[in-house]
């Protein structure tokens, strides 16, 4: 989710019943089935089906390998590899994603506002930023666009987004985009990641 580049890690202890079966899935919301065991493989049982905004996100549950297309101001591009593991908590109400990578290390939690109507975020990436930041996520098109209004050091607003396409149960892609301080215009952001499960 990068952003610096949008993705985050803190290390979260989860309690477990002696009920709940590792290889055994669970549909989000779902208090009489066993939920899902972090670090679980492949795509979640309750795919992502648009009709449920809490299934949204199910494409992007499990582990991934990252190559990450930074554009640097010389027009020339770098790439490095990173790996990302994202899993459901809170019986498949908050998506964990813990990104891993050569230069930052973080984490995001999401859940869906039914009263918003979209996802809400909360970011931390080491050592840059170093905060918490907070975005908005929603489906739009068949892709999930990830939105992040912060402010920069010097006082002004800054306004990205992270669009994930190109969605197959074992692959998808992130482009970014930055706007003006009105959030109407958009210009080619500074990456891309392309993502492979694992």
């Amino acid at each position: 989710m990068f952003h610096w580049i949008g993705f985050s890690m803190i290390l979260l202890v989860c309690g477990w019943g002696g009920s709940d079966a590792p290889n055994e899935k669970a549909t989000p919301g779902d208090s009489a089935k066993p939920v899902v065991a972090i670090g679980a493989e492949g795509p979640a049982e309750f795919g992502a089906d648009e009709t449920d905004p809490v299934q949204q996100y199910a494409f992007l549950i499990g582990d991934w390998s990252v190559v990450v297309t930074l554009r640097q101001p010389d027009g020339s591009e770098f790439a490095y590899e990173a790996k990302w593991h994202n899993s459901w908590l809170a019986k498949g109400q908050v998506v964990l994603q813990e990104w891993d990578g050569p230069y930052a290390q973080g984490l995001e939690l999401r859940h869906y506002s039914a009263t918003d109507s979209h996802w809400i975020g909360r970011n931390l990436y080491l050592p840059n930023p170093g905060t918490w930041y907070d975005n908005v996520a929603e489906w739009v098109n068949g892709e999930m666009v990830v939105t992040t209004v912060r402010e920069t050091p010097d006082g002004q607003k800054s306004i990205s987004r992270e669009i994930y396409g190109d969605i197959t149960p074992n692959s998808f892609s992130i482009r970014t985009e930055a706007s003006s301080v009105d959030g109407k215009t958009w210009q080619p952001g500074r990456y891309s990641a392309k993502m492979t499960r694992i």
